[in-house]
C-alpha cells in the first residue's frame, strides 16, 4: 500500500474546496450529495485525512451532478 503525502491531502482538499465554493455549495449540502458525513469533507478541506478513492470519486461525481444541475453558480 502506498503512503500517502501531506502534499496529496493538501491538494485534493483545496480542490474539493475550490469546486465546492464554485459551485455554491455548503459541505453539508456536498456531504448529503455525496452520501457521506459533513466531517469526511471538512476533514478532506483541511488536509486532514484523504478519504479511500471510493469516497474521493462520490464527491467528485457529487461535484459533477451539481455543476450539471447549475448548482449556484
Amino acid at each position: 500500500m502506498q503512503k500517502v503525502t501531506d502534499a496529496q491531502r493538501r491538494e485534493f482538499g483545496a480542490w474539493l474546496r475550490r469546486e465546492r465554493q464554485r459551485l455554491g455549495l455548503t459541505q453539508l449540502e456536498l456531504a448529503a450529495a455525496a452520501r457521506v458525513v459533513i466531517s469526511t469533507v471538512h476533514k478532506a478541506e483541511v488536509g486532514t485525512h484523504l478519504p479511500q478513492p471510493r469516497v474521493r470519486e462520490a464527491l467528485r461525481e457529487a461535484l459533477a451532478a451539481a455543476e450539471a444541475k447549475g448548482a449556484r453558480t
